[in-house]
């Protein structure tokens, strides 16, 4: 067997050094990728913040859609601002809870009242009668785009046109601004200049205005007691013929006579031109607004049902498809919402009524009864004849007028006045 040598002592470690090294290298690596990367970084960080962004700027313009529908639209809707389909006592539309009429000029006022939506696989609104509208936050986590939206009164001077501003503030998520109580991670806003089309820019004058000829039986009342219309009872283009039995009463001190004005040059024209005379714009165009309630009526004619059906709906500004026939006592409009009754054929009314509005008609034939009286308070405005026999009273009242000056114009965006503000 051989010998074996003597033992050799153990090789020293190698290699200790070189984990430290392979790890300062991978950490000098990894700041090299970050730093080459933090563009991409960067980029990602503002294209979060752009999504916010576009999230409520596109709220704001639904919002600003959503709002011009609600203001032109007619009926009653309830606190999230769904059509009723009956109008309940104190019911409104979102229109009436944002707009009024101010008592002794006639111009528009504007509410302190908000509203506002959020979009939860729809749009879920809070539209409250009075105060800032509220919403909750939805259980889950996901974003949910709100927007809120207010009137403003329009440039000075310009109330009595009906021109407002509007403000509609849209936001990525529920949040301050927008009817809710969290921060949001942004905000956008649109401004507008509002203005309407097809409103009653000049109320009648007279208790009744005709383009043809008027006649008035025993037992008619014709009272216009506002010096400031000029006090007129009638304002005919044609003749008008007055029974000695009939009652002229004009303001204090003036004689009945001087409250007639027949023959009247101002009104000739086609009947197209009455219409431009008092809301701007034709017939045509004045039936196609889409804040009148338009009713098609059967080949008889309308009658109370159909109308006090559409007044019970929440509908004050109505256009009536044919004639007008009343046998039946009605009482239609209050103190707070007078009507505008728009017919497109003849008013024929039988018997005793009271009605709070503005009536125009191709022509009015109007037999009260014997017992009780007929009585219009507002105006009457007749493209063709009127003839009013009976136990009638027409009341030219200027606060019916005002309430409806602004209730059926259409509102649009003024070209050039939109202005948009983001903060994201």
């Amino acid at each position: 067997m051989p010998a074996r040598g003597p033992d050799r002592p153990p090789a020293a470690q190698a290699g200790s050094g070189t984990l430290p090294v392979l790890l300062i290298l991978l950490m000098a690596l990894a700041l090299m990728q970050l730093y080459s990367q933090r563009a991409l970084i960067f980029e990602q960080r503002a294209v979060a913040n752009q999504v916010r962004a576009a999230w409520a700027a596109e709220a704001a313009e639904a919002g600003l859609a959503w709002t011009l529908a609600q203001l032109n639209r007619s009926g009653s809707v309830d606190a999230a601002c769904l059509p009723l389909a009956a109008h309940p006592a104190g019911g409104s539309s979102l229109r009436e809870r944002l707009l009024g009429t101010e008592p002794d000029t006639g111009a528009l006022s504007i509410a302190t009242t908000d509203a506002a939506c959020v979009r939860d696989g729809h749009w879920r609104c809070s539209c409250p009668t009075t105060g800032a509208a509220s919403l909750a936050a939805s259980a889950d986590a996901l974003n949910h785009p709100a927007f809120s939206v207010r009137l403003q009164d329009g440039p000075p001077g310009t109330a009595p046109n009906g021109l407002m501003r509007l403000v509609v503030t849209g936001c990525s998520h529920l949040g301050q601004g927008c009817g809710g109580s969290a921060a949001a991670d942004a905000r956008a806003e649109i401004r507008a200049l509002l203005a309407p089309y097809g409103q009653l820019l000049r109320p009648p004058a007279a208790a009744i205005t005709a383009l043809g000829g008027v006649t008035v039986g025993p037992g008619v009342s014709l009272v216009n007691g506002d010096a400031g219309s000029g006090g007129l009872t009638v304002q005919s283009a044609a003749a008008i013929a007055i029974d000695p039995a009939g009652r002229l009463f004009g303001p204090p001190g003036r004689p009945a006579e001087a409250t007639l004005v027949a023959d009247d040059p101002s009104l000739g024209g086609d009947s197209d031109a009455l219409w431009r005379r008092h809301f701007g714009a034709g017939a045509g165009s004045v039936r196609d607004l889409p804040t009148l309630h338009r009713i098609a009526c059967p080949a008889g004619g309308c009658g109370a049902t159909e109308v006090q059906a559409a007044i019970d709906a929440g509908h004050r500004s109505l256009w009536l498809e044919g004639d007008l026939r009343l046998a039946t006592p009605v009482r239609w409009g209050d103190a707070d919402r007078s009507l505008l009754l728009l017919v497109d054929g003849t008013a024929q009314w039988q018997g005793p009524l009271e009605i709070d509005a503005l009536l125009v008609a191709r022509s009015l034939a109007w037999q009260a009864g014997a017992t009780g009286v007929a009585r219009l308070r507002g105006a009457l405005v007749s493209l063709g004849v009127v003839d009013l026999q009976g136990n009638a009273e027409i009341v030219r009242d200027r606060a019916v007028l005002d309430r409806l000056r602004h209730a059926a114009g259409a509102y649009a965006v003024v070209p050039g006045s939109w202005q948009d503000f983001v903060n994201r």
